[in-house]
């Protein structure tokens, strides 16, 4: 079942909550005018989620157990979203946040390990440093507002990493990406590669 909310709307506030329909599998929820909030819902055949809103309220207490991908997307200088552990995810392969007020990587790392896919293009995360994921194939942190190091990472899987437009980025050191094949890096100050780290057949 596929169910599309999406945004001729002309409310001022739109709330998706306490909902619990059971059958469905795939949601989007889409509004460029309007305030927005997505709590308390219980989505449990849930694989595919898509929330595009102008200002997000509020994301959290949602219990999505069998959510595979979930597409997240906001205005940076509106919304309000700066954490998505409070939600129950234990399926999560692919998530695209973008523009959002998520600032903790390590985070999200540690709470979703069965992440394959992680977009984080055009947000606030600032330092990303001693990480560790099994199982992160792609990597997005363009235009993420990285400051001073990129260091010590472990990604074991890792195949391709974006670390373009982020130029108070200055060094890139200690990270071990042994499969890494496609590696982006412009408009960044990084002056210091060093020989700890370990990449794949880039």
């Amino acid at each position: 079942m596929l169910f599309n909310l999406s945004g001729a709307l002309t409310l001022n506030d739109v709330t998706f909550a306490n909902n619990k329909l059971a059958m469905l599998q795939s949601l989007t929820v889409r509004s460029y005018n309007v305030n927005s909030s997505f709590t308390n819902n219980s989505l449990q055949n849930l694989r595919e989620l898509s929330v595009e809103l102008y200002k997000t309220e509020s994301f959290q207490n949602n219990s999505l157990n069998n959510l595979v991908k979930l597409t997240l997307i906001e205005n940076i200088a509106y919304g309000n979203i700066t954490t998505l552990i409070s939600n129950t995810m234990p399926a999560l392969e692919v998530l695209s946040a973008r523009s959002n007020k998520l600032s903790n990587m390590t985070e999200i790392l540690t709470s979703y390990p069965r992440l394959r896919q992680l977009d984080l293009f055009d947000g606030v995360i600032g330092s990303v440093k001693d990480n560790s994921h099994d199982r992160i194939v792609t990597l997005n942190l363009e235009r993420a507002e990285i400051r001073d190091a990129f260091s010590n990472n472990r990604f074991p899987s890792l195949e391709t990493l974006n670390l373009n437009i982020n130029p108070r980025l200055t060094s890139f050191t200690g990270n071990y990406f042994p499969e890494l094949k496609w590696l982006e890096i412009s408009q960044s100050d990084i002056s210091l590669f060093t020989d700890g780290d370990q990449f794949g057949s880039l």
